[in-house]
């Protein structure tokens, strides 16, 4: 197994952990009442989710748009450069306000 596939196999495990621990972040708000904890969970979960996804994304030179073009760094480097930079910067900054503001909530 090359290391494209190995990094696209970490990543669709770090989401299915993240997802398990976002709904268990969920259920823990639900029995506990404790709603900013459990935010801080949900969100630090899925900033280490799309933290790992950005960084393979840049590994692997694949960038995927849903029903829409695929980029690669080989084939088109000014396409996936375009797409990936601003996305990462999109969504890490989202993600990162998010645990700040669940962080000042406690």
């Amino acid at each position: 197994m090359c290391g494209k596939e190995r990094a696209e196999r970490i990543n669709l495990a770090v989401f299915a952990v993240g997802f398990v621990v976002a709904v268990l972040a969920l259920g823990f708000v639900a029995v506990t009442k404790r709603i900013e904890l459990g935010a801080l969970i949900f969100v630090s979960a899925g900033w280490c989710v799309m933290a790992i996804s950005n960084a393979v994304t840049f590994y692997t030179g694949i960038f995927r748009w849903k029903s829409g073009p695929t980029f690669t760094r080989e084939e088109n480097p000014w396409g996936f450069y375009l797409s990936a930079i601003p996305f990462l910067v999109f969504s890490m900054t989202i993600f990162t306000f998010l645990v700040i503001k669940a962080i000042q909530s406690q």
